[in-house]
């Protein structure tokens, strides 16, 4: 009687969710030849993927007062059939693996979770529509690159030289050249590449590739594929402002143009402009809450205490206003930022959000990030935003004052930090009377995720009317 209430039918949204998000994790390292994490560190990434997929089957006891009691049963008759695939790599009474897992093992359990739930039939997909096929094969495709190029099979001197150093050019989503003149190139940088510029070249060799947080490394990708023909790109000399090239640079999770300089000349050139503010920045930002019409437009001008030089472990930028003016070492520069409100936004929860576009005047670090969170902290203080709203961009894990608004927008509004450079432009080093202008459109994991929000009509009708 018991087993007949498992054909009760329950949403399995949630737990495909998270079944999508791990399994992409997981069969990315395992494809790149990853073994595994360490011991203690694969245990505690185990317990947290069990301890996630089950509550996302079985409801807290919270939840569950809601539920029928037939609905209940259902939910935990499925999850004893979950708990067998999980059970091959992992001990379900103990709560810990069973010996050393490797990212094939892990993988493998997942898929079985996988296809127990696609063999559930429609009615039990209310919250996600049920794909054609799974989308995750059995088989995992191996690709050329691991954490380190040597310990792939079949390495090779030849496969090294095509793989460039450290597998570079095996690097997911690498750059894309948008523009190219005499003496500078303007690269379209993907999110999840770093810009570093290090003192010491040697630093470069440190780095490896880590999926969804550093898929590469811009400056090496420059160095590795135009060093021989443009030296320039090679050089690093911090009294002089070279930096290997790159003339501007972009955080780890934004996504836009970034130019380097082929020589000496170019550099000459185009940092004279840039540092007479004569550079057009354009970005897109998607923040929490809903800007007031009143105030869909301004110019903010932060005196801000860059990240590096304020003693922050967490390299945070401040805002030096109000209360905090006594902070004020001689050392802050002042961002000077105009905003306009673009659309707005809301999602199936109720939450508001406001798509901005800003053009920054200067670059300093997080500026945008630091500014809007600024601002939006203030009109929140006018009572304009909803106090219930979180203040800053949308999975700004930095300037987001709540932990679980950040984890709440990464598996639920967009998967980084929402931040995109969609223009830039200056006057054409080797013609005045020309403007070069680079523009690219939103990334898709952004636009995804402007798609699955809802328009809020009752806002843009103010601003409009505005």
């Amino acid at each position: 009687a018991q087993r007949a209430m498992a054909t009760t039918a329950f949403d399995v949204g949630e737990l495909w969710r998270k079944l999508e998000i791990m399994l992409k994790f997981v069969r990315d390292r395992a494809e790149f030849g990853q073994r595994g994490d360490e011991e203690s560190k694969m245990q505690g990434t185990l317990r947290q993927a069990y301890l996630g997929l089950r509550d996302a089957v079985v409801p807290t006891d919270s939840v569950a007062r809601g539920l029928s009691q037939e609905e209940l049963a259902a939910r935990r008759f499925f999850w004893e059939d979950c708990k067998v695939p999980l059970g091959l790599i992992f001990d379900t009474e103990q709560l810990k693996a069973r010996s050393a897992v490797t990212w094939d093992a892990f993988y493998e359990s997942l898929h079985g979770l996988q296809e127990l739930a696609f063999q559930k039939p429609p009615s039990f997909w209310q919250s996600v529509g049920k794909p054609a096929e799974m989308p995750f094969a059995k088989a995992l495709r191996r690709c050329s690159r691991s954490r380190s190029p040597r310990r792939n099979i079949g390495w090779n001197p030849k496969n090294a030289q095509v793989a460039g150093v450290q597998g570079v050019h095996t690097w997911r989503n690498p750059p894309t050249l948008m523009k190219e003149g005499d003496g500078f190139f303007i690269f379209l940088k993907s999110a999840y590449w770093v810009c570093d510029t290090p003192d010491n070249p040697a630093e470069f060799d440190r780095f490896q590739p880590r999926y969804k947080h550093a898929d590469g490394n811009f400056t090496m990708w420059v160095r590795e594929k135009y060093g021989t023909k443009f030296p320039f790109v090679t050089q690093y000399n911090q009294s002089l402002g070279i930096s290997y090239g790159l003339l501007n640079r972009l955080d780890r999770e934004t996504s836009g143009a970034v130019v380097v300089v082929k020589n000496r000349q170019g550099f000459e050139r185009l940092k004279a402009t840039r540092d007479e503010k004569l550079w057009h920045k354009e970005y897109l930002c998607l923040v929490h809450g809903c800007i007031p019409a009143e105030h869909s437009e301004g110019v903010l001008e932060d005196w801000i205490l860059v990240g590096a030089e304020n003693n922050s472990r967490s390299a945070k930028s401040i805002v030096l206003s109000g209360n905090n003016d006594w902070r004020r070492t001689g050392k802050e520069r002042k961002g000077i930022s105009i905003y306009t409100v673009m659309d707005y936004f809301q999602d199936a929860s109720g939450w508001k959000y406001t798509l901005v576009k800003v053009r920054i005047i200067n670059g300093l670090r997080h500026q945008i990030r630091v500014a809007m969170e600024n601002l939006l902290t203030k009109l929140q203080g006018q009572n304009l935003i909803d106090p219930r709203e979180d203040t800053g961009l949308v999975s700004d894990f930095i300037y987001l004052k709540k932990r679980t608004t950040v984890d709440y927008d990464r598996e639920h509004v967009c998967e980084r930090v929402f931040l995109h450079e969609r223009m830039l432009g200056f006057w054409d080093p080797a013609d005045a009377s020309r403007v070069v202008c680079a523009v690219s459109v939103l990334p898709k994991e952004l636009q995804s995720c402007l798609d699955k929000l809802s328009k809020d009509t009752e806002a843009m009708r103010s601003l409009n009317f505005h």
